[in-house]
């Protein structure tokens, strides 16, 4: 074990985790705007063999970034009836819950049986900071490209402009690539197995600048600089987005990110990013957090 892995064991004994995608049980197409319960299924390795009530509280659902990016979004209490199907079933590798999925586009979104839809996981409660992450992003275990102050800052705790207690990196999203997606009525279905998917979702997005009402919130596809995690670390997205800094300050949260927020390690693409807020005027929220962990 290295001392990174041992100084950040030392700080907590917290088990992370992240488990394996859990499948749609049948067909589901959900209305613009609309909300509708999914019938999902559990496999092998997509819920833990043991769930302290400490666990539950850091309980996470991420969705799979694909169906983020095509307008889903999973409820915020859809750990719940999970949690509860977890703690009754006989067989943990195979039982069925609901789940609440809302379509936050203006066209319909259709998905297949078998879908594998999204994956639960457990982040740590206290993730890489301080000197720690700083030295990952130095020996490059971490590596962002683009220019720091530019297109990433680093974060810090005291968020008024101290340089001490860094917990996080912030990225920008591009300014010259931001889509969403129009109303429609043709239904928006995105296959579950095409490793180049984006530019299966890229044909349903349109500039946000072609938007009638920039000024309100909608959901809105962005990517940031490239990302380059080696098989060390992994990295959450926080769930509040922001519309810049001043100084060292953020500014006031102005959106959110949705409920795609697991970043596994990577080669360097860039970070598609799913944010809901104004996509014009001082209310844009183009400014995302990364923290990480060791799985």
């Amino acid at each position: 074990m290295s001392n990174e892995m041992e100084s950040s064991s030392s700080q907590s004994n917290e088990r992370v985790w992240i488990g394996e995608d859990v499948s749609l049980k049948r067909n589901i197409l959900i209305r613009p705007h609309g909300i509708e319960v999914a019938r999902l299924v559990s496999s092998p390795g997509s819920f833990p063999e043991e769930l302290t009530e400490e666990e539950e509280e850091r309980f996470v659902a991420s969705l799979r970034s694909r169906y983020a990016q095509s307008g889903l979004h999973a409820a915020n209490f859809a750990t719940t009836y999970a949690i509860e199907a977890y703690l009754e079933a006989d067989d943990i590798n195979s039982f069925e819950f609901p789940l609440a999925v809302t379509n936050l586009t203006e066209a319909p979104i259709f998905l297949p049986k078998d879908t594998k839809l999204l994956r639960f996981y457990i982040p740590p409660t206290r993730f890489i900071e301080n000197g720690e992450l700083k030295e990952l992003v130095r020996n490059k275990t971490v590596h962002i490209d683009g220019k720091e102050e530019k297109d990433w800052k680093f974060v810090h705790k005291n968020r008024q402009g101290s340089e001490l207690d860094v917990i996080g990196v912030a990225l920008k999203v591009k300014d010259d690539w931001r889509g969403y997606i129009p109303s429609s009525h043709e239904p928006i279905s995105i296959s579950g197995t095409e490793k180049e998917y984006r530019k299966e979702v890229d044909r349903f997005l349109q500039p946000v600048s072609s938007r009638p009402n920039p000024l309100t919130s909608v959901l809105w596809i962005g990517e940031t600089v490239p990302l380059h995690l080696n098989n060390q670390v992994t990295a959450e997205i926080e769930r509040d987005a922001y519309p810049g800094f001043v100084g060292n300050a953020l500014k006031e949260t102005t959106g959110e990110h949705i409920n795609s927020r697991l970043i596994d390690p990577s080669t360097g693409w860039p970070v598609r990013v799913e944010i809901y807020s104004p996509t014009a005027g001082d209310h844009v929220a183009d400014w995302v957090i990364f923290k990480f962990f060791r799985q």
